[in-house]
């Protein structure tokens, strides 16, 4: 049911079998059966529904063996905050080998590197899979890519005095190394700081100059809702 709920209303085109794929894994991955695929893809006649013309498929599916983690491995040399985040995994040996929770742990294993300037980091796990004894082991290689620098915070929607309180706690100055995990953190950790803000909510945007490796970061507010 989750499969054809995934994959139904998608257009009909010489991709549907990809499609079909894709919905299949978003939810045999979660299970451990990683090298699930479709084996045959048959239609029926198309039917009007509305405005639309919808087309019945019949897919047949092999799901293969269901595997287990046997862990993962940095490979390089990975950031100390990269391989702590291994010490707080969700996965552990023996556990099913669910996708949803490595992608997870990858996101752990990267984000120490967008906090160092890398914004343009890649990550790459290779999995290693032991057919006998149904267990799939990662290694992990990260790109880290050039690093990035603060430029410039605009503050919109407060009046000057508050703009003022604002710029008196941000501790990015132009010309420092990007750390991309701080504007989502900022007002939570300035909220003793900044009770004039009691009554106002704020949003950010990003704007990252991907040939200068310079940022630029628009911090606006409005009056109501929840400031984060």
């Amino acid at each position: 049911a989750s499969v054809q709920k995934a994959a139904g209303g998608q257009p009909w085109d010489s991709s549907v079998q990809d499609q079909v794929q894709k919905a299949l894994d978003a939810v045999y991955h979660r299970d451990g059966y990683l090298q699930d695929k479709v084996t045959s893809l048959t239609h029926g006649a198309p039917q009007l529904s509305g405005t639309k013309l919808l087309v019945p498929i019949n897919a047949t599916v092999q799901e293969g063996s269901q595997y287990h983690f046997a862990g993962l491995t940095l490979s390089g040399n990975p950031l100390p905050a990269s391989e702590k985040a291994l010490q707080h995994s969700p996965l552990h040996p023996g556990d099913v080998a669910n996708a949803e929770l490595l992608r997870g742990l990858l996101m752990s294993v990267e984000m120490p590197y967008r906090s160092k300037g890398y914004l343009d980091a890649k990550i790459h796990a290779v999995p290693t899979f032991n057919r006998t004894q149904h267990t799939v082991a990662y290694t992990v290689t990260i790109a880290p890519g050039p690093v990035y620098h603060f430029q410039k915070l605009t503050v919109t929607g407060l009046p000057p005095d508050k703009t003022a309180a604002v710029m008196q706690y941000w501790k990015l100055k132009p010309g420092d190394v990007f750390d991309a995990t701080y504007p989502s953190r900022f007002l939570l950790i300035n909220k003793k700081n900044l009770p004039q803000l009691d009554g106002w909510s704020a949003t950010y945007k990003e704007y990252d100059n991907t040939v200068t490796h310079i940022v630029y970061l628009t911090l606006k507010f409005k009056k109501g809702g929840l400031l984060k």
